[in-house]
């Protein structure tokens, strides 16, 4: 397979607004570059509410940025400054010439070579990396800053990544950090006023999505938004939306949640950040009881001891020996199993090898970040696996609280169970018995807070305005905007779908490889590639690990693994079949087909961007329907037929099996099964003219078959 682009089918409205559909081919790994353009997009006014360290030890500062600031800073750094006067004279320059930071310094008048190195980080001017040699800077690019007097900018990705924006737990409420990985400018589009019954307000597009008590819905969803003709914006809906939160020791539904945990109300006070009678009066308050003895009984036993049913005559007990008696067995806190020679040999061990253990882990505890008192843990028990008692892989770092917690609670097979199945260490305590304590205190604000429903007061039609929209990190891909909870039309094959086989022959035959090889260097983008013997060996070392996935694959295969796990082994080294429709491209050409864009994604946008440039759109009537993949004589069939055939065929992508004519009754069979189970976005690539050339949903001009399919049935709370 090779980078392809063409036109399913062309279509232009009475009141000419061009819709097009695309089908288009490129490297899986990319395909996140192609996803991040989104339709649903907020106002270049909304405010974005980060948590910054304060002067005050411990403590955080609130810091709001509008979203449209945030982009500037993403994209282009700082506010530009001038120059200082530092440099004396260019002219001695040679713009063809790459000098040495020291060569450079001499000729510009700077009393170091310390002062390029400044410069090199802070305006971004590119180093040449040569391999044994010092970086260079061409001469072209230092004159082109030395003339841009008042345009110098210091870069702030990396600051502004590390900056934590508020974001919500979806599964406690609770409010928490987030990190960006990138700002998107989505154009100008049709924006509306949300406004609260507290007053809140909130500017963003129709199909932008809100969580609401129903769950995440579209704004147009959520509250029946309609457009008329004249701007007049109607709903029929009032939801309630989740806004940014109270404090969380004050909410009823979090207090009883911490409490069937089995949490006692001082740690709950502890978590929380506040005193335990504020604690107790809350309870008191919302007529809670303060404990749940089954649930602390569950938080103890979690799973049953390895050790339980055995005896050891050394068991020796500390304490009170009469509680020792009272508690036996598996009961008693002191249940450990006793202590072998052969253990305090490998207790000895594993002390000689910790600090590496934690050094290997940047010395942090791998389940909660913290830095203090670390412990050398054994993934796999010593008591479940002794062969590994003395593997140094098997050893992990763990703070003194999470290892106590972990054996208090009996968890360290549930452990091993998480990691094998591929999980995150940090994800683990999210996983077991609800809220956790052992989360970093610097994983969220000052004191707790959760989320809050607020009903809708009113939408109003802004106009057109310019949007933006950010994509951050999981596990929950929310952002607190203007104080509202909001989330991150397009259909694509999927690795699921298709036999391991196949893929397996593809990767093997045509396997997706990168169109360049970029040298290194801090940023996004690559200043420079690497080339001749370099970049061949590059190509060697990814087509070698595209041989190893393949035997691991074979042998996931072998082993009868269904082919939604083993497949994921595959796609760094897949091509990709996607289609799309559309009416807005000119944003999308201008982010994707710039030369800073990652080289393939810029090769799969200029393909596409030239295929719509040499198509001619066909004129479509009031009440015609856009429908792809339909055969020239199947449009002699009825409309409703038609209209089916094409959204399935459309959700066909999924399997690489949409080309080629197949058999109608089986399409109408699946367009049923997408219906049924709210699959409903091959249904937004079928569309029909509008009465103008206003907005309805994503499409300008078109209304797509999706909004008469919701209008039939009630949509449930997420997106279809």
């Amino acid at each position: 397979m090779a980078y392809s682009a063409r036109v399913l089918l062309d279509s232009v409205s009475p009141v000419g607004v061009r819709l097009t559909t695309l089908e288009v081919t490129f490297p899986r790994f990319v395909l996140a570059e192609f996803n991040t353009h989104r339709s649903f997009c907020l106002d270049a006014e909304t405010k974005l509410y980060f948590d910054l360290p304060s002067k005050r030890k411990g403590k955080t500062r609130r810091f709001a940025m509008t979203i449209a600031e945030l982009f500037e800073k993403w994209h282009h750094g700082a506010t530009p400054r001038a120059n200082r006067g530092k440099v004396k004279s260019a002219s001695k320059i040679d713009p063809d010439r790459a000098y040495t930071a020291e060569e450079l310094a001499h000729l510009a008048g700077y009393a170091g070579y310390s002062g390029i190195d400044l410069l090199t980080r802070r305006v971004g001017i590119p180093r040449i990396l040569r391999h044994g040699e010092r970086y260079r800077v061409r001469g072209a690019d230092f004159i082109a800053w030395h003339k841009a007097a008042g345009l110098n900018r210091q870069p702030l990705r990396w600051r502004v990544a590390a900056m934590k924006l508020r974001s919500c737990n979806e599964e406690s409420g609770e409010i928490y950090h987030t990190s960006i990985r990138d700002v998107v400018f989505s154009g100008h589009k049709p924006v509306f006023r949300v406004t609260l019954t507290n007053g809140q307000k909130i500017l963003s597009t129709m199909d932008h999505q809100f969580l609401t008590r129903s769950g995440w819905q579209r704004l147009e969803d959520a509250v029946g938004l309609r457009l008329s003709p004249g701007n007049v914006a109607s709903w029929k809906n009032t939801p309630e939306f989740a806004v940014n939160g109270i404090a969380a020791y004050r909410d009823a539904q979090w207090l009883a949640g911490l409490r069937d945990a089995g949490l006692s109300a001082v740690q709950i006070a502890a978590y929380a950040g506040v005193t335990l009678d504020q604690i107790k009066y809350q309870f008191r308050k919302h007529g809670l009881r303060s404990t749940n003895p089954e649930a602390v009984w569950h938080l103890s036993h979690v799973e049953e001891p390895w050790n339980k049913g055995r005896r050891y005559s050394n068991l020796t007990t500390r304490g009170r020996p009469s509680k020792a008696r009272v508690r036996r067995g598996s009961e008693s806190h002191l249940w450990r199993g006793g202590i072998t020679p052969q253990r305090k040999l490998i207790g000895a061990w594993t002390v000689q090898h910790a600090f590496s253990t934690h050094r290997a882990n940047g010395f942090k505890c791998v389940l909660c970040s913290s830095t203090r008192e670390l412990h050398a843990h054994y993934v796999d028990p010593v008591a479940h696996n002794a062969e590994r008692a003395v593997d140094p892989t098997n050893l992990t770092s763990l703070c003194k609280a999470c290892h106590r917690d972990l054996h208090r609670r009996n968890l360290e097979l549930l452990l091993l169970d998480h990691v094998q199945k591929g999980e995150s260490f940090a994800s683990f305590w999210d996983t077991v018995g609800g809220l956790s304590l052992r989360k970093p205190w610097a994983a969220r604000p000052k004191w707790a807070m959760v989320r809050h429903f607020v009903a809708l007061a009113c939408v109003e039609y802004v106009g057109v305005r310019a949007t933006y929209d950010l994509e951050v990190e999981g596990p929950y891909h929310n952002f607190i905007a203007d104080g509202f909870v909001v989330h991150n039309s397009r259909n694509s094959a999927s690795s699921r779908a298709v036999p391991t086989a196949k893929l397996i022959e593809r990767v093997e035959s045509e396997p997706a490889v990168p169109l360049e090889w970029g040298r290194n260097k801090a940023g996004m983008s690559a200043s420079e590639v690497l080339r001749g013997d370099e970049a061949e060996q590059a190509r060697r070392v990814w087509l070698s690990a595209r041989d190893a996935a393949v035997v691991h694959a074979r042998a996931l295969l072998d082993l009868h693994v269904h082919k939604q796990e083993l497949n994921r082994l595959l796609e760094p080294f897949l091509w990709h079949t996607v289609i799309v429709t559309a009416t807005e491209w000119e944003n999308f050409f201008e982010l994707r087909c710039a030369p800073n864009a990652q080289p393939e994604i810029r090769a799969a946008a200029l393909a596409m961007r030239a295929a719509i440039a040499a198509s001619t759109p066909t004129l479509l009537e009031y009440e015609a329907w856009h429908t792809p993949l339909l055969q020239h004589d199947e449009y002699e069939l009825d409309i409703e037929t038609r209209l089916r055939i094409s959204a399935a065929r459309c959700a066909r992508v999924s399997y690489l099996t949409h080309e080629g004519r197949r058999e109608i009754e089986k399409d109408l069979d699946l367009y049923e099964r997408l219906k049924v189970d709210r699959h409903l976005s091959p249904f937004e690539h079928v569309a029909t003219p509008a009465p103008d050339d206003a907005f309805y949903a994503n499409f300008r001009g078109w209304v797509q078959m999706r909004r008469e399919i919701e209008a039939e049935v009630p949509s449930p709370a997420g997106p279809g």
